[in-house]
């Protein structure tokens, strides 16, 4: 599959009207991220292939444990379902033409903890998360799993990365079978050379 960003058939730029700064300075009830409307997966907008290499771009100056927690987020989808996110925080021009996602840290509602916007392939994620390295983690494999397609599922329905505010649960084996079931399965990397079989 190719490593570009790619809609799927039928798909219709998702319009977010209003980042999650704005919407909690007008007052808006937002709970979670801003995903809800459009559900995520195939007709949802711009989505990337999980087993194509994507960079998550971080700020250079963002702060160690901030920088540590998103590499943490990034590694859970990969522990789980072989995806290849990698963080970027080196601040270069995109020289490989790779995809690539934007991570945007702002101040929002207490209530909101991230937002997907796929109209631009950003991530904007409250900085009031900093304050626990395990949420923020959490919150961004949530946002990245809307980044891969996945909607929200309903907590009622089982524990997911996917519930709608989720601070704790990381992606399931429920959560890697959603993905492979919009994409195919990804392949385990390649051991590192001269490692025994």
């Amino acid at each position: 599959m190719s490593a570009r960003p790619r809609r799927r058939a039928g798909a219709t730029p998702v319009a977010v009207a209003v980042a999650i700064a704005v919407a909690a300075g007008a007052g808006a009830a937002v709970t979670g991220c801003g995903a809800a409307s459009d559900g995520g997966g195939p007709g949802s907008g711009l989505v990337f292939d999980p087993c194509a290499p994507l960079s998550l771009l971080l700020d250079p100056a963002a702060p160690a444990p901030r920088a540590g927690a998103v590499a943490t987020g990034a590694a859970l989808w990969n522990d789980r379902a072989f995806t290849r996110l990698a963080v970027d925080s080196s601040g270069a021009a995109n020289l490989t033409g790779g995809a690539q996602v934007v991570l945007s840290f702002q101040r929002a509602a207490v209530a909101s903890h991230g937002l997907y916007d796929p109209a631009i392939a950003t991530i904007f994620l409250n900085v009031d998360l900093d304050g626990d390295a395990h949420a923020l983690a959490v919150t961004v494999a949530h946002e990245v799993g809307h980044a891969l397609g996945l909607p929200h599922v309903a907590p009622s329905r089982r524990p997911s990365v996917m519930n709608p505010g989720n601070l704790r649960v990381e992606p399931t084996s429920e959560d890697a079978a959603a993905l492979e079931a919009l994409w195919g399965p990804c392949s385990p990397p390649a051991p590192p050379e001269g490692t025994p079989p």
